[in-house]
């Protein structure tokens, strides 16, 4: 037996706690921490030092106080001389100095003032002030470590290590210039001052996201983002505030930038130059305050990425409104540069008293103590045998860490695979290769940080070398020695010496390999380590999948490298490889499973003693001391089995998570050869029938989400990640959870060793994640292997209670991924001994979204985000039965689940969310840069949770995500408790550890109230009387008795007693339900209120709910309404059109009912009532034109709900938008007095709650109230909409407030103000804008359109009947089908179009491909005849399980054998079909309730034919399998005789000026013609193009201008043309106007054309339409023959092609 030696190396933890902010207090950052900010990257061109090479050069950096007090600022600095002087170097912290050094060439450290902090964040800049040159010298200032720490006064110097070395080690630091004068104190009095400029490099600005300032000399907005910083006004006045920014657009839209002071903000949309902008004068009194710019509608799309760009600000006071400040701006006076773009000036909405309601009630969260690890550590412990021999635990293995600074050669990425011998004729892998030239990097981190650069999608191949010295000592000679690697991303091949030692594959799996017959004793060793990584074929391989590649989020989640631990172990020539533990409760015992290696000569027989004792601190058992016989051992590698029996052994729980050691030692004649100790806990985790049981006893799993990817790879010591999950893990446990799942790859070891030692259950999830497109063969080869690998590595970890072996796996007719699904789970059920349950992968109980195909699985694992998604929460039960339903038709015996169901990710609001304080309501024109925006699943740019949490709530700092968990979640997780008896575990997909409203839902005990749909209690009546369903739900062991539940009505001014119920007993395990009727008092004043319901058992509280109520006046009912205005309402027939009519005589309103518009002129007002169909007089245009007549003439019409899907009696389109939820744009308007956006979430309808089934599509700016959408949806509709018309008003809602009033205290309310303001209001609201009309369509010349007869490729019909049977037509859903589609000819937006009627075509109407899970589909149908020349083709499709990527495409072949091909890429031009609304490149031109869903769509998309002039052969209509798409018709437009204007061929004169305005010399634009080989422009028709260069608009300079002239002699002939056609190339986004005046100049066709940058796209400008031609009394024969086109952006230049401009 050998003593231990131990051998420590000192880690230097860069950046302290690197979790935290910044720079922690007693931190040291060298030159390579993450926490450094440069202005130029060549600052770290020279090794080991940050270089200043010039003036503009800035360090910058966080640093974060963790209280108030004195610290300081320690800086090791030295420079270049020129000129005999040294640099000076300055620091600041938030903006003040704190001190200025002097230098010269010899390293020194500097220490700053001592500086006064409150707790928090602030940045520090350090600049070089004094560069120069003259000759050979250059001065320069350099600097190798930054560090921040308390101080206990003026004079004193932190206590803390500066590079590893003490700080007192380094002599007496440089004070600044002038010595240690007073402290500086930072604070609430900081800020900048009136005249005073911040540049980008301020150290006052906040940032909310570090990245902002990754490019020099701006602030950058990548995201949406906010800058913050305080001024201090000194006097009272009237201030103006001046901002240099920039942008770039995307799809036309450049970015919105708000700024906030006070009660004001300001808006301004940026252009694509860096220009000023400046506020109105705003007036302050003398005082500090906030200013925050914020970029508040971000989106990108293909290459285009809108962004925002600050580079400066400054205030100053005026004298009047009209005046600008007399201030430098960035050192040059405001005056002199330019006419800055003045924004309008808004004010912040004011509170809703009615928005203020009671506290959450929720139950308060068990209170744990702060980690501190409960085990011993193994040097501290002994283990004596029964033969009188002992040892330490930690005495046979050394460890040796070698985490650190170890040497790379940088990254190189590549398009293709590297092969097999890559590098390695280089050398890199011998000891004398010279690596003094490489960088250094720290180990563990992902690589990608260090070279973020090598991230991309264009090179997805990345390979890079590892090298390291290491000396072995000779003490160790005749062991054995072992590299053990945690993880090396992706696929390594190791060399030690120049030997090559092996190789191993696998992102997430450790590697222990032994390097003994490798290395030199006593003497320096070279290590060499080649690593490829790569990022899969989801971003950017072309290749199948040939292994698992983890979080695939985005590609920033795949790391590489050595990103986990790196060790050297030294081992006996015998020891134990590898030891497994599995627990057998039923014996009192464990089984051991063991794998042995030996490098003896010969076999020896030695004894096997098998220890078990406490690893708790301070306990001392030992439960188990066992010889377990003789063990032969022989050379080479054996493994066996044994089984221990213990003694009294304690469970390990959540409750009481108790740990052991095992300690496996072969001993001779009182001599331990070796030994291995593995620490364990006792405890069993089984599935029995539908449920999990732990250690013999029934469990309920309140479960939460963890991510792996947050965690390992970040550059954080290992500490302070054991620190943060410790936390997290410990908060989760407070908030009442008791597992969590680790998405979606395997965790860092350290994360399991903490949720052993604090009780925290895991669901561990391998890494396949996603991918679906695999290389079978490979993919089985690597992946088993790995899978193997991870199983061994968890097996011991007692938290590990079952296996998740993927996430959201796309298997539907995919069979090679279905047999390797299944062979991992048979894989893992063999490894696992202790029989752990095996889950196919998260998620893989949506059969719609990932697959029917029956798997091998022993539980199924929902992740649904009903409610956030598709439809309203209130639909969660019955979605969760169909859930239920569908896979025990798969999964289960006789239509019965025989296995456990759990949900493990549902609710969402953790992505996509970010703040904008500046977002303001009761301004409709910020919300329609919302509205109008880009939404997406991934980035929902706050509107996409409008339609479920609101825009504002969804923007709002102090709500936002967390607001959104506690609401949705609430409602959803009492949902999934009421189903206790089929669902037995749940988890939101959070991620977070500090939600309040958790604590509720995973209360043991269960208590709710609900209607018999699900509904709440909401919006109620005093004096209402409310039966609701009071339920209990005791998901424990744990069997109740005597209980008591209380029901109260809550406010803050009292409280009411409503019902008392005893329950003698409840079972464990038991839900009970009874009807209960709750009574309002009477009487009580309208407000916001609670309704508590509490469980007790004698004194003792035992469960508690509560629900949110609005208690209204019934008299909103029944009092009188009067009104002076002569009222008239439609006389309808139907029963709710009476219904209503019943309502306004009981309000006391007299109207008469008319049924034509004869009579219209002797009435104010006309009531439209609700309806459920269109009323047929309104079905006739004419009728509809004649009442906005009226309107216009001065009528008031009121239009309340319109349930049905066509035209309203206005025109407007209804589209289905069922929903509880309506978001309320304008709150201040009089209709919604006395309310709040509260009380438009959940109405009391008994359909669900609804209170809206259909809205107005499209949205506009005459929005009050909008239905928004869900997550990942699309269409943004007007709920409430009104506007002022000619004299007249109009006021639409579709908001269910007639059908609900005497049920629904919010609708009531409501009602009676809509009518109370419509009839009596003297004038329309200070919100009411101009009635806006909207038509969309497309301008076609319909005798040009001929269909493309589809009849004889046509695959299915409209009409199904069983779902899934094979047999049916449309989708093969049953009655979810289009069977409501009318067949023959008719109109799509205008565009004729025939549906084949399948009565007269066999049965069949349509081409429905296979795709999702209709594999059984044909894959796709070719050769559709045409065989006619088209300019433009138009495809009326749609498609089924959807998909947001390439679904197919359309391949258009010509007869010259050339072909076209159509990409058709869901949610860009073709769409869900059951998510109908508008695509960026396509309309929605057909929506129809079927007999499952209130509205299924077609999509009309329009493709321009590049080659009109030679006929099109046929068409191929293609799927790539991830969705179903559906072709329904096609129609192409004939090509007509065209007159050409210029198609550049030839050459031709253009003119270039300004116009007559012009009053300067400023530049003319530039037209030159371009192309063969030209490098500006490659024309898509013919050779050449035109290049015009447009000089920007200005106000002195006039409107640049280029014009030409065409022949006019068929227009003189009458030769009729449609449209002007041209191709069009921007460099940059841009406005133009076009124009072709009349031939006398008295008119002209004209038309401003706003077009993106980007490629060639073709432009069809509609002659009547667009260009009014059809508003003329002249036609096209009186045309001049010219053709200009203006300039019209004011803010850059403008750089266009144009190609074959004519008339067609």
């Amino acid at each position: 037996m050998r003593r231990p030696i131990v051998i420590t190396m000192v880690l230097l933890l860069l950046c302290g706690t690197c979790l935290a902010a910044g720079l922690g207090a007693g931190s040291y950052a060298g030159v390579d921490s993450l926490l450094l900010r440069l202005s130029n990257e060549n600052m770290k061109a020279a090794s080991g030092r940050l270089s200043f090479w010039g003036g503009n050069h800035q360090l910058s950096l966080t640093v974060t106080a963790p209280g108030k007090g004195l610290y300081k600022l320690l800086i090791n600095a030295w420079g270049s001389l020129c000129e005999n002087e040294g640099p000076i170097m300055r620091v600041s912290v938030a903006g003040k100095d704190v001190g200025s050094w002097k230098l010269n060439d010899k390293p020194i450290i500097c220490a700053s003032k001592a500086i006064e902090l409150e707790a928090g964040d602030y940045e520090v800049l350090i600049s070089f002030l004094n560069d120069k040159s003259a000759g050979k010298e250059d001065r320069n200032l350099y600097l190798n470590g930054i560090a921040f720490g308390a101080v206990k006064s003026e004079a004193a110097l932190p206590v803390l290590l500066f590079g590893g070395r003490p700080l007192a080690t380094y002599g007496k630091p440089q004070e600044p210039q002038g010595g240690q004068q007073a402290e500086v104190k930072l604070g609430s009095g900081d800020g900048l001052k009136s005249d005073e400029y911040a540049g980008a490099v301020s150290g006052l600005w906040r940032t909310s996201s570090e990245n902002m300032r990754s490019r020099a000399g701006q602030l950058s907005f990548w995201g949406p983002s906010q800058l913050k910083l305080t001024i201090n006004v000194a006097a009272d006045g009237l201030y103006k505030f001046v901002i240099r920014a920039w942008g770039s657009p995307c799809q036309d839209v450049w970015p919105l930038m708000s700024m906030s002071v006070g009660e004001k903000y300001c808006l301004w949309t940026a252009s694509g130059t860096p220009q000023l902008y400046v506020t109105p004068a705003v007036e302050l009194a003398a005082g500090q305050y906030q200013v925050e710019i914020a970029f508040t509608n971000d989106a990108h799309a293909g290459n285009e990425d809108r962004n925002l760009y600050v580079s400066g600000f400054a205030f100053g006071q005026v004298s009047e409104a009209g005046a600008l400040p007399e201030l430098l701006f960035d050192n040059k006076p405001l005056s002199s540069l330019g006419k800055p773009v003045e924004g309008k000036l808004k004010k912040l909405a004011a509170k809703n008293p009615w928005e203020h309601g009671v506290a959450p009630f929720y139950p308060a969260k068990k209170e744990l103590a702060d980690y501190s690890s409960p085990v011993a550590a193994q040097d501290q412990l002994t283990v004596k045998l029964a033969g009188g021999a002992s040892y330490g635990l930690d005495e046979f293995s050394t460890v040796q860490s070698l985490n650190g600074k170890w040497k790379i050669s940088g990254l190189s990425a590549g398009k293709e695979p590297f092969a097999a011998d890559e590098d390695l004729a280089k050398g890199y892998q011998q000891p004398d290769f010279n690596d003094a030239s490489w960088d250094s990097i720290d180990v563990p981190l992902d690589w990608y940080r260090k070279y973020p650069a090598a991230r991309t999608e264009a090179k997805p191949f990345v390979k890079g070398w590892y090298r390291k010295a290491l000396e072995i000592p000779s003490s160790f000679r005749g062991e054995r020695v072992f590299l053990h690697f945690d993880v090396i991303g992706y696929e390594a091949l190791l060399f030690v010496n120049g030997r090559q030692v092996g190789s191993h594959h696998g992102d997430f799996t450790p590697w222990d390999v032994e390097i003994t017959d490798f290395v030199s004793f006593g003497a320096a060793n070279t290590v060499a380590l080649r690593v490829f990584s790569d990022f899969g074929n989801r971003f950017g391989s072309p290749l199948p999948a040939a292994h698992t590649y983890g979080s695939q989020w985005s590609i920033g989640n795949i790391k590489g490298g050595l990103w986990q631990n790196v060790s050297l172990r030294y081992e006996e020539p015998v020891h134990f490889q590898r030891v497994e533990i599995s627990p057998l409760l039923g014996k009192g015992a464990i089984a051991v499973d063991y794998a042995l290696s030996s490098r003896a000569q010969k076999a020896e027989t030695l004894n096997l003693y098998a220890t078990v004792m406490s690893a708790m601190k301070g306990d001392g058992q030992t439960i188990a001391s066992v010889n377990l016989g003789k063990l032969t051992v022989k050379p080479g590698e054996q493994s066996g089995r044994i089984e221990v029996p213990l003694e009294n052994p304690r469970l390990w729980s959540p409750e009481e998570p108790y740990l052991y050691y095992l300690s496996l030692a072969l001993e001779d004649a009182g001599t331990v050869k070796t030994a291995h100790t593995e620490r364990f806990g006792y405890r069993d985790f089984k599935v029995n029938g539908k449920d999990f049981y732990l250690n013999g006893r029934r469990l309920y799993l309140f479960g939460e989400n963890l991510p792996s990817v947050n965690y390992g790879g970040v550059g954080a010591g290992e500490e302070a990640e054991k620190r943060a999950l410790a936390k997290k893990m410990l908060d989760f446990r407070s908030q009442g959870y008791n597992i969590i799942r680790n998405p979606h790859h395997p965790i860092i070891p350290l994360a399991l060793e903490v949720a052993d030692e604090v009780g925290m259950m895991v669901y561990n999830e391998w890494a396949w994640a996603f991918t679906n497109i695999i290389a079978e063969e490979e993919f089985e080869k690597r992946n088993l292997a790995e899978l193997a690998e991870w199983v061994a590595r968890d097996y011991n970890h007692p938290a590990v209670v079952m296996w998740s072996l993927g996430n959201e796996v796309k298997h539907g007719g995919k069979p090679d991924v279905c047999r390797q699904l299944d062979k991992q789970v048979q894989l893992v059920r063999q490894l696992d001994r202790s029989g752990r349950p095996v889950g196919a992968f998260s998620g893989v109980a949506d059969l719609g979204a990932y697959g029917s195909e029956k798997l091998e699985t022993d539980f199924l694992d929902l992740h649904t985000y009903f409610g956030l998604s598709t439809s309203a929460w209130t639909g969660f039960g019955l979605n969760l039965k169909d859930k239920l339903d569908s896979t025990a038709a798969i999964y289960g015996k006789d239509g019965k689940h025989t296995m456990p169901f759990i949900i493990w990710e549902c609710v969402g609001y953790s992505w996509g969310l970010f703040a904008n304080p500046a977002f303001n309501l009761n301004d409709i024109e910020q919300y329609a840069q919302y509205a109008k925006g880009t939404s997406t699943w991934a980035q929902p740019n706050g509107i996409g949770f409008a339609g479920t949490i609101g825009l504002e709530a969804a923007l709002d700092p102090k709500r936002g995500a967390r607001y959104g968990r506690e609401t949705l979640g609430k409602r959803i997780m009492d949902a999934i408790r009421y189903q206790s008896d089929e669902v037995q575990g749940f988890a939101p997909w959070f991620h977070d550890s500090d939600t309040n409203a958790a604590a509720l839902w995973n209360q043991p005990l269960y208590v709710g109230l609900r209607y018999d749909g699900g509904v709440f209690l909401t919006n109620l009546f005093s004096g209402g009387s409310y039966v609701q369903n009071l339920f209990l739900v005791n998901s424990q062991s744990q069997s109740l008795r005597d209980l008591v539940v209380k029901t109260t009505l809550f406010s803050q001014d009292g409280s009411w007693p409503l019902d008392q119920v005893a329950i003698p007993a409840l079972a464990a395990w038991e839900k009970t339900e009874q009807k209960r009727s709750l009574t309002i008092p009477k009487g009580l004043a309208k407000g916001n209120y609670q309704v508590r319901v509490q469980v007790y058992s004698g004194s003792s509280e035992l469960s508690r709910n509560f629900y949110d109520v609005l208690v209204a006046d019934p008299a909103e009912v029944t009092a009188k309404l009067e009104t002076k205005r002569k009222v008239a309402v439609w006389d309808s027939p139907t029963k709710e059109a009476k219904a209503f009519q019943e309502g306004l005589a009981q309000l006391g309103i007299a109207a008469t009912p008319i049924d034509d518009l004869a009579s219209l002129s002797q009435y104010d007002v006309l009531v439209m009532p609700p309806a459920s169909a269109l009323i047929e007089f309104f079905a006739q245009k004419e009728h509809s034109e004649e009442l906005l007549r009226w309107i216009y003439q001065g009528g008031r019409y009121l239009q309340l709900e319109q349930n049905y899907v066509g035209l309203s009696p206005l025109g407007q389109e209804l589209y289905p938008a069922e929903n509880t939820y309506v978001d309320l744009a304008v709150p201040d308007h009089p209709v919604f007095s006395g309310l709040a956006q509260r009380h438009f979430d959940t109405w009391l309808n008994p359909e669900r709650g609804n209170s809206i089934k259909y809205a107005f599509s499209p949205f506009t700016v005459n929005a009050l109230a909008v239905r928004g959408p869900f997550l990942g949806g699309r269409g943004t509709y007007n709920a409430v909409a009104e506007g002022t018309y000619g004299e007249g008003l109009i006021f639409t809602s579709q908001l269910l407030a007639a059908a609900l009033w005497q049920e629904d205290g919010a609708a009531a309310t409501y009602l009676r103000a809509v009518l109370d303001y419509v009839l009596n209001a003297e004038k329309s609201s200070y919100y009411t804008q101009p009635w806006l009309t909207s038509q969309k369509g497309f301008s076609v010349a319909s005798e040009r359109i001929v269909p493309v007869d589809l009849r004889p490729y046509v695959t299915t019909g409209f009409e199904d009947e069983t779902d899934g049977d094979k047999k049916g037509g449309w989708t093969d859903q049953g009655d979810n089908d289009m069977r409501m589609l009318t067949a023959g000819k008719q109109d799509f937006l205008g565009v004729p179009m025939e549906i084949i009627d399948p009565a007269s075509n066999g049965g069949k109407s349509c081409i429905v491909l296979a795709g999702g899970s209709r594999p059984y589909f044909p894959a796709k149908v070719e050769g559709i005849a045409v065989g006619r020349n088209f300019s433009r083709l138009f495809f009326l499709h749609t498609m089924a399980w959807s998909s947001k990527t390439k679904i197919g495409e359309y391949r258009i072949h010509y007869e010259d054998e050339t072909t076209e091909t159509v990409d058709l890429a869901g949610g860009l031009n073709i769409g869900d079909w059951w998510f109908p609304g508008d695509l960026p490149q396509a309309y929605i031109a057909y929506v129809r309730e079927n007999l499952k869903w209130p509205g299924i769509g077609l999509w009309l998309f329009v493709w321009e034919n590049p080659k009109p002039d030679v006929a099109i052969a046929a068409i191929d209509f293609v799927s790539n399998g991830s969705a179903v798409p559906a072709l329904v018709a096609v129609s192409g437009e004939t090509v007509s005789e065209s007159l050409v204007i210029d198609d550049f061929e030839a050459e031709k004169k253009w003119s270039c000026l300004r116009d007559a305005k012009a009053k300067t010399d400023e530049p003319v634009p530039v037209a030159r013609r371009s192309g063969k080989g030209d490098a500006d422009v490659k024309a898509p028709q013919g050779q050449y193009a035109l290049k015009l260069t447009l000089p920007k608009k200005t106000q002195t300079g006039g409107t640049p201008v280029v014009f030409t002239k065409f022949p006019t002699e068929r227009l003189r002939a009458g030769q009729k043309y449609d449209y002007l056609t041209f191709w069009l190339k921007a460099e940059n986004a841009g406005v133009v106007r076009l124009a072709l005046p009349k031939d006398d100049w008295s008119s002209r066709l004209e038309t401003n054309l706003t077009f993106p940058s980007g490629e060639w796209r073709k432009i069809r400008l509609s002659l009547k339409g667009d260009l009014g031609l059809g508003d003329q009394t002249w036609d096209l024969a009186q045309l001049r023959g010219e053709f200009f086109i203006y300039q019209q952006n004011l803010a850059s230049d403008t750089v266009v092609y144009l190609d074959d401009i004519r008339f067609e």
